[in-house]
């Protein structure tokens, strides 16, 4: 037997290559020094902007995004907030390791009143307009493309003023719902309605949040390019001496199953254990929760009041490249809750690791797994159904390994990062010669 003793899970040290991007590709708007290296080799110059502070998901993505271009050949001048880069120390699920400046960024956004936010997030423009302003004047882009924020328009005005496409790439917007309630809502959708109309080409991640904008803004669908989420590859392939092993996280049970995110309330992390709490130990289960969040303790306490603490364990905050090591000891990955628009990006990660995916029936997941196929759906807040799938995937080893093997093959396919970004060119292309 294994002692009761939390086990200590070793995190992987950050990896500085052959997985980062190459230094004459990518440069950082981190200071005023920096190196302008050699492009005779490039296909072409993309300005890309951003302001957000690359946290979790988003960071994923726009690594993912940058690493994309950069490998169909692009060179990229990032322009982001002061001191933040995507690059830095990053952490999958949870804060990430970066610089004082960003730290302190971070901890204005998190306590500021809401009117103080959205004035901060106005007078970025000046910022923003400055610092992608002097890189327009230096050198001669192909394209801009914008992770949109809430609020930002100067980059629109910029790629008017010197005719250069905008590629705007929506995630968020005044039409989906938020954890904090706009206070100048009527000025950031006004804000919005006219950036979206600058741009050339809209790129966002679900037919659904397509829809939305389509509808409210009044936008051409053909304007709209849909883009799920995606993986890079590269970090799916497990180096064999660095796996994990049952034994090293102290897991006696047959069955691992479990998920992994910044866990948070509308993660309905919860919901689920209490959904499995029933079959814990009849089929012998133990739910690994990668990751950390503000209800880790909730479910911490809800897991000792259902008699099942020896049978659920989080690991903590984990590194981007310690991820995929602890998915791998999973035989099934859930998503316990989502949204209608979303693409969780956790989804596709799942399925990159070979895993045979559960959840919620939502339109965009409908998108990306067919039922049966790379895992099975349940109907979003019903315990039974959840619980249903899991046990079908339980009582089935070879169907959990056939799923795992057809989730990892869509997924390479049809949604890397690569591939993206392709797609992306590929639209520009055909704009251009129109």
């Amino acid at each position: 037997m294994f002692s009761d003793k939390t086990p200590v899970i070793r995190d992987y040290p950050q990896k500085t290559s052959p997985k980062d991007p190459p230094g004459n590709l990518v440069q950082f708007e981190l200071t005023d020094s920096g190196h302008n290296l050699p492009s005779d080799t490039s296909k072409g110059q993309i300005l890309y902007h951003h302001r957000t502070q690359c946290n979790g998901a988003e960071g994923v993505h726009i690594r993912g995004m940058i690493d994309g271009f950069t490998k169909n050949g692009y060179v990229l001048d990032v322009v982001g907030p002061p001191g933040v880069n995507p690059y830095a120390g990053r952490k999958s699920y949870g804060k990430e390791d970066d610089s004082r400046m960003a730290k302190i960024l971070r901890k204005i956004s998190d306590s500021a009143p809401e009117p103080f936010f959205e004035g901060a997030e106005i007078a970025y423009n000046l910022y923003g307009h400055i610092k992608c302003e002097t890189k327009i004047r230096r050198k001669r882009y192909d394209f801009i493309y914008e992770r949109f924020s809430l609020n930002m328009f100067s980059t629109a005005l910029l790629a008017s003023k010197y005719q250069l496409p905008f590629v705007l790439e929506v995630n968020d917007s005044t039409l989906i719902p938020r954890t904090r309630r706009l206070y100048f809502s009527n000025l950031a959708n006004k804000l919005e309605n006219q950036t979206f109309r600058k741009a050339d080409l809209i790129v966002t991640i679900s037919n659904t949040f397509k829809d939305l904008i389509v509808h409210a803004h009044d936008i051409s669908p053909e304007k709209i390019l849909v883009l799920p989420n995606a993986v890079d590859p590269d970090r799916f392939s497990l180096d064999p001496d660095l796996r994990f092993s049952r034994e090293s996280l102290r897991i006696e049970a047959r069955h691992i199953i479990g998920c992994a995110g910044a866990f948070v309330p509308w993660h309905g992390l919860a919901c689920m254990v209490e959904a499995l709490s029933p079959i814990v130990r009849q089929c012998d289960i133990h739910i690994l929760l990668i990751g950390d969040g503000p209800v880790r303790q909730e479910v911490e306490s809800l897991a000792k009041n259902l008699n099942i603490s020896d049978r659920v364990q989080f690991t903590g905050l984990m590194r981007h490249e310690t991820v995929p090591y602890l998915l791998d000891l999973l035989d099934i990955c859930i998503i316990p809750d989502s949204n209608a628009h979303g693409s969780p990006m956790k989804l596709f990660e799942f399925m990159a690791s070979a895993k045979p995916v559960v959840a919620p029936r939502y339109q965009p997941i409908l998108e990306i797994v067919t039922e049966g196929r790379e895992g099975y759906l349940f109907d979003p807040g019903s315990a039974t159904s959840l619980r249903e799938c899991v046990e079908k995937l339980i009582s089935c080893p070879a169907a959990r390994k056939q799923m795992g093997k057809e989730a990892k093959q869509t997924v390479l396919m049809k949604h890397t990062w690569v591939k993206n970004a392709q797609r992306v060119l590929s639209v520009l292309e055909d704009k251009r010669l129109k």
